[in-house]
């Protein structure tokens, strides 16, 4: 099992060739005190996107500072993939969205709700220096298995991907891209980067790692709205993806990994319970919890629960 580890991700962070901060070519605009503001207007302050209720009484207030006109509606184009709901994407971006970071050291990426035909990832020394790894192109649509599907069938697409092993630099800088036809939107709904901790490095003689019994659940929020004649309409909201998993670790790495789960407690983070593509099903963002149990000599066995964040809207399942 894998567990990312994140890097708090700042402004200073985030190098030339990012979404701006305030993607004009999406139609944001930014608050300015005093500015002329009509009923239905958006303005992104703080790192989010506000809608104005009404005319505001006072132009000058920020919409922390004014409530009753301003409502937070999303994070804005440039911290819709930091923000804690990997549903949350880019809105109006088309053609491509890019990210250059420079977040200091880290060994690992995880990347949700992609939405594009294909993501380049390249991880320079220094801003445009010389790269300490093979760029990646990794396409996004793949055709079913399957000679029909091949050649009859709609093209999958890929959500979520992740890296391991990288180079461990502290000036390393990772260009992050996410690309489609110039017309066509696209979105990262979720970037973490930071240090995959793994859950049962294996010693000579013991087997350790995630056990046979995995489990995903996919959990639907959408309601029904019920008529008299028992018609109803479906109102989308949600869909989250939660894991359990049983975990066998050499008892020596036990108190280590007590210690990580203790840190990463109140932070949503990826989690994968194989390095196997096949897998790939068993993974999610969310929220870890553990019990630990000794009762294997050399061995501790933990239960893992993650309650998956609202991680798609049902509408798009």
């Amino acid at each position: 099992m894998l567990v990312l580890s994140p890097v708090t991700i700042t402004d200073s962070m985030f190098l030339a060739g990012t979404v701006p901060e305030i993607d004009t070519t999406a139609g944001e605009v930014a608050w300015v005190s005093g500015g002329a503001v009509a009923e239905g207007n958006e303005r992104v302050f703080n790192r989010g996107v506000w809608k104005a209720a009404r005319v505001p009484p006072n132009p000058a207030l920020t919409p922390l500072q004014d409530p009753g006109t301003w409502t937070l509606m999303r994070p804005s184009n440039r911290w819709a993939s930091f923000d804690k709901y990997p549903r949350t994407a880019q809105v109006n971006r088309k053609g491509r969205v890019d990210y250059v970071i420079r977040p200091g050291f880290f060994n690992g990426l995880a990347l949700e709700n992609l939405k594009g035909s294909r993501l380049e990832i390249s991880i320079k020394n220094g801003p445009g220096g010389p790269d300490l790894m093979p760029p990646q192109t990794i396409p996004l649509r793949v055709r079913p298995a399957g000679w029909k599907s091949y050649w009859f069938g709609r093209k999958l697409q890929i959500t979520k991907f992740r890296l391991d092993k990288l180079p461990f630099n502290p000036a390393a800088v990772i260009y992050i891209s996410v690309i489609a036809d110039p017309a066509e939107e696209v979105g990262i709904g979720w970037i973490s980067i930071g240090d995959w901790v793994n859950f049962g490095i294996p010693r000579l003689g013991l087997a350790s790692g995630t056990v046979m019994g995995a489990r995903a659940e996919i959990e639907n929020f959408s309601g029904q709205k019920q008529y008299e004649d028992g018609t109803y309409d479906i109102e989308p909201r949600g869909a989250a993806v939660h894991l359990t998993l049983q975990v066998m670790v050499d008892a020596i790495e036990a108190n280590r990994l007590f210690d990580v789960v203790r840190r990463l407690m109140n932070k949503p983070v990826a989690v994968y319970a194989s390095t196997q593509e096949r897998d790939r099903l068993f993974s999610t963002v969310g929220l870890v919890s553990t019990d630990f149990t000794r009762d294997i000599t050399e061995l501790t066995k933990l239960d893992v629960y993650v309650k998956g964040n609202l991680q798609y809207d049902s509408s798009a399942l």
